[in-house]
């Protein structure tokens, strides 16, 4: 039509403008006799964010590193949970002080297993933060990766789905210690309170149930860290793809070999 200008789609732009960054990368890095500073002062800002980036990182978030920490913290944390179960079991009649020298030891025992639940307790909360950090950040890195490689976002909706679903499930294990705490300081006799032996009951058979219930946390969010896993890996694949076909990979590993041998 006359007078009229033809545009680019602004997704044709954006990879252009990616694509002409990498290979301009991969030049600086293949030829050190260019001095980068006399680049126009976008370019430059251009650069050193598309080096920062995790885009442009080379290897993938450490998820089998994350799934080894969160197991190995999860049986310790539950470890610690049965401890300190076991340890309430051995207090003994803490609520007959008829005979001074067993309510004695009763109530040393009690100090102890104080100590292991909230030792148990402080792990669960822990383990879980982990886990919502690293779901935080894997997430954001799908994000970035997705929007700079123009990539289908379905991978990204993923991987905030699982994110999504494993967020509840370490709210409600905090909360369970919360409880089992709660209910075990209600049934303590050294608070003063009246009618604290009517409340251990309750205390045991939520602690119990605690134990069962926190296990299957965990067991949820280390099954939603393994399908993670391999959200992160079809992203890496779609990128490897993308960066062969525009010759990225290619020009970027001759780049790195030809510094290597200058240096």
């Amino acid at each position: 039509m006359p007078g009229s200008v033809e545009t680019t789609p602004p997704d044709a732009r954006m990879l252009e403008w990616v694509e002409s960054l990498f290979q301009l990368d991969c030049r600086l890095r293949a030829s050190p006799s260019v001095d980068a500073a006399r680049l126009p002062a976008n370019s430059r800002w251009a650069l050193y964010a598309l080096r920062r980036s995790p885009c442009n990182r080379t290897t993938e978030p450490d998820s089998l590193g994350m799934t080894r920490i969160f197991t190995t913290l999860a049986l310790l944390t539950l470890g610690l949970f049965i401890a300190a179960a076991v340890l309430g079991l051995a207090i003994g009649d803490l609520y007959d002080q008829a005979d001074q020298s067993a309510f004695q030891t009763a109530f040393k025992t009690r100090g102890i297993h104080m100590l292991a639940g909230t030792a148990a307790a402080l792990a669960v909360v822990f383990v879980h933060s982990i886990v919502i950090t690293y779901f935080v950040g894997t997430s954001r890195w799908c994000k970035e990766v997705t929007e700079t490689y123009l990539l289908d976002p379905a991978a990204l909706v993923h991987s905030n789905q699982l994110k999504r679903r494993t967020f509840p499930w370490c709210v409600l294990g905090m909360l369970t210690v919360v409880g089992v705490i709660a209910l075990g300081a209600a049934s303590d006799p050294g608070t003063g309170r009246a009618n604290t032996a009517s409340m251990a009951d309750f205390h045991l058979v939520a602690a119990f149930a605690g134990l069962a219930l926190v296990g299957w946390t965990f067991l949820r969010a280390w099954l939603n860290i393994l399908e993670n896993q391999a959200v992160i890996q079809q992203i890496l694949d779609q990128v490897q793809q993308v960066r062969q076909e525009r010759g990225l990979e290619t020009d970027s590993k001759t780049g790195e070999k030809q510094l290597a041998a200058t240096s």
